[in-house]
This record gives structure tokens, C-alpha cells and sequence, in this order.
């Protein structure tokens, strides 16, 4: 009974440090893949900029899903709208605090008319008239999308062959 009662004792310790050792891997792999899998969350949290009322930047249009405009530091901008077919090219000069005038440079695939007109950027968003229409456009990024390479006219004209719109 004693030969017995001393190889519990020496069995049992070992057998607790085993589990213990099992359960600080079983945690720290927990841990590894939670950070793992949050790391994606705080890196593109901290690395997302804050988006500035500055007219630079990507904007959709509120109205129209199909819709947006891109405006660059080379101050121009180009609107797509590809449930209308309208592909405006231009350029613009800030006249102020979130104040620009856009002016149109060309027309693409379209007769739409853009008068030189001045836009003011206030809550991430402008309004901007084509047609006699007001239009509403949000920006969702500081950094301008370009979908195309090349020349924005290019582009366009590849758009139409691709879809009949000659």
C-alpha cells in the first residue's frame, strides 16, 4: 500500500504539470489566432484615412449606383455614368475652402451638358447639375479610382465597342 500511495504521488504531479503545459498551449493558440484573425480589423482601422472635405478623392452618386466621379491632384476629374452613358472629362481650380469650379473639357457618348459651375464640398458630399438635374455625390475615399489605363477618352471608346454604343 505504500509502494503504492508513493507512485500516486509521483505520477499525480507529473500528470498535473502535463495538463497544465496542455492547457497554456491550448491558450496561447487561442490567443495567437484571435489576434491573427482581429489583426486585418486594426490594421485597416488605423490605416483608413479620414476623409476631408478637400474635392481629391473618389465620390458616388447618390442617386445613381452607376454613377461616380473621380477627381485627381492634377486637377481633373472624370464622371462616369454607366446607366446613362455619360463620361464627362474636366478639369477644376479651387477657389477657396472646400469651394471648386468644375469646368467641362469634353463630353463622351452622350449630348449631356455641364455648365461651368461651382460646387461646395460640406459633409463629404457637393452637388454638381447636369441637365438641369441636381445630382448628389458622397466621397468614399481620399484616394482618386482610375478603372481604366490610358487616356480617359480610350477608355471610353473601348466601353462602346465592348457594348454596342457606337
Amino acid at each position: 500500500m505504500l509502494l503504492n500511495y508513493q507512485i500516486r504521488n509521483k505520477i499525480a504531479p507529473e500528470r498535473g504539470l502535463f495538463l497544465f503545459q496542455i492547457c497554456c498551449i491550448i491558450l496561447i493558440s487561442a490567443l495567437v489566432c484571435s489576434f491573427e484573425r482581429c489583426r486585418g480589423y486594426f490594421i485597416s482601422t488605423i490605416s483608413q484615412l479620414k476623409l476631408s472635405n478637400q474635392f481629391i478623392g473618389t465620390y458616388t452618386c447618390d442617386e445613381n449606383t452607376l454613377c461616380s466621379l473621380t477627381a485627381g491632384p492634377g486637377k481633373v476629374f472624370y464622371l462616369q455614368d454607366y446607366q446613362n452613358d455619360i463620361f464627362l472629362e474636366g478639369t477644376f481650380e479651387n477657389k477657396g475652402d472646400n469651394e471648386n469650379l468644375l469646368h467641362c473639357k469634353e463630353v463622351h457618348l452622350s449630348d449631356t451638358v455641364m455648365e461651368e459651375q461651382t460646387i461646395i464640398c460640406e459633409n463629404l458630399s457637393f452637388k454638381l447639375i447636369l441637365d438641369d438635374f441636381t445630382w448628389n455625390f458622397t466621397k468614399i475615399s481620399e484616394i482618386p479610382s482610375k478603372s481604366w489605363s490610358g487616356s480617359f477618352g480610350d477608355f471610353v471608346k473601348e466601353y462602346a465597342n465592348e457594348n454596342g454604343k457606337n
